[in-house]
């Protein structure tokens, strides 16, 4: 064997071909239902746990049973409204210009609704039944919802993703048996923005990926929503696509 050959050899030991390491160049994105943004139910809910075991509120019942509460509704009734609020916008999407302007409309109807003969001043005198939860509630809704939305992140939302390679795209669905591939050639990635409210719940890290591919002179989109830090995985994915584009030529 000469020297030439046995270098070759060598190095060929220290840097096994592309095709010996098929997971190297593969890039993953997952996308992720809504329930991303409730993690702000189950830990605004330890908050409230926290402030009811502290808040030297109880009541005992026939069996000596004392339950904590807090001493103030406001805890309660704070605690609903922001699950109605997450329920509702989690699942709209609103616009951040119609927020601040549904806001403004509203600023403006009370700063002039004597002048105009509205009564809304009024509706705020009246007293809305208090709304009181144990410490022991906020702490078993908050554990419960804490679980399921770990099962969603971490486990059901991973069953689904898009794989990118220098030469295809693929859509894996565990759910399903036919996943779609498509070539990467002429394939158009960008993300778009969210919307306001996810946004601010998604705390600036989601996005909505859209996929265009040409098949057969037809232009086919998907969108994986929800996506969480894709900004260095997307560079990554054009970089990619332009190494593989510049190997053909």
């Amino acid at each position: 064997m000469s020297e030439a050959t046995a270098e070759k050899g060598v190095t060929s030991e220290k840097q096994p071909p592309a095709s010996a390491r098929p997971n190297e160049d593969e890039i993953r994105i997952w996308g992720h239902s809504t329930i991303l943004y409730w993690w702000v139910v189950w830990l605004y809910g330890y908050v409230c746990a926290a402030l009811s075991y502290y808040g030297k509120a109880q009541v005992t019942d026939g069996l000596d049973v004392a339950a904590s509460f807090h001493s103030s509704p406001w805890v309660g009734s704070s605690f609903l409204l922001l699950v109605l609020f997450i329920i509702i916008f989690s699942a709209v999407p609103v616009k951040g210009y119609l927020v601040l302007i549904t806001l403004l409309f509203i600023v403006v109807v009370w700063l002039l609704a004597d002048d105009i003969g509205l009564r809304i001043k009024e509706l705020f005198n009246y007293k809305l039944p208090p709304v009181y939860m144990s410490f022991g509630f906020y702490l078993i809704i908050s554990t419960v919802i804490l679980f399921f939305w770990l099962v969603a992140v971490l486990i059901m939302d991973r069953l689904n993703f898009w794989r990118f390679t220098p030469r295809a795209a693929e859509q894996v669905n565990f759910h399903y048996i036919d996943d779609q591939s498509f070539s990467t050639v002429l394939m158009q990635v960008r993300a778009r923005p969210v919307d306001f409210l996810r946004k601010i719940l998604g705390l600036g890290m989601t996005r909505d990926v859209v996929l265009s591919f040409n098949t057969g002179g037809k232009q086919v989109e998907f969108a994986i929503l929800n996506a969480w830090n894709v900004d260095k995985k997307l560079k990554e994915i054009r970089a990619m696509n332009a190494a593989a584009g510049a190997k053909q030529f």
